[in-house]
């Protein structure tokens, strides 16, 4: 009686190893993927001012239909210029103005991404309803994997 239940023991033992190391190849897949990375800088310029938004559109040619069909994209923001910390999108961020009384004014900025074949549509809404002013330039990271 006890041999068995120490067969069965292995048995289970040997079914759980061999579901790990299943796992461990997908992860290998995955570790397999082709990546591209691109910066793009979009100009103050370049921003089309929208009802409550900005949205500036990005053409990504390597963003093709094996992309969307069966790869992703990631976009990621960099807030200090030339700095070396990227953000993932989406992103909310409380920023600051000072306003020509020297008062301090606080407001909310979010910025959000689509991405189809062939490109990127990026969006800045900002709840500084008191300026309306255009985001800037700004430098964005994209990342296409397949």
């Amino acid at each position: 009686m006890k041999a068995r239940r120490f067969f069965l023991f292995l048995f289970a033992a040997g079914l759980l190893a061999s579901g790990c190391t299943k796992e461990y190849y997908n992860d290998t897949i995955v570790q397999g993927l082709d990546m591209t990375l691109i910066d793009y800088t979009v100009k103050s310029n370049q921003w089309n001012e929208r009802d409550g938004y900005f949205e500036a559109v990005l053409s990504v040619p390597g963003i093709t239909k094996d992309v969307v069909e069966m790869g992703t994209v990631t976009v990621s923001r960099r807030y200090n210029d030339g700095g070396t910390v990227w953000t993932p999108l989406p992103s909310m961020r409380v920023e600051m103005v000072t306003l020509d009384d020297g008062s301090d004014f606080y407001y909310t900025t979010f910025t959000d991404f689509e991405w189809y074949e062939g490109g990127i549509s990026i969006f800045v809404t900002t709840t500084d309803l008191y300026t309306g002013d255009n985001p800037g330039d700004i430098s964005f990271r994209v990342g296409v994997f397949l």
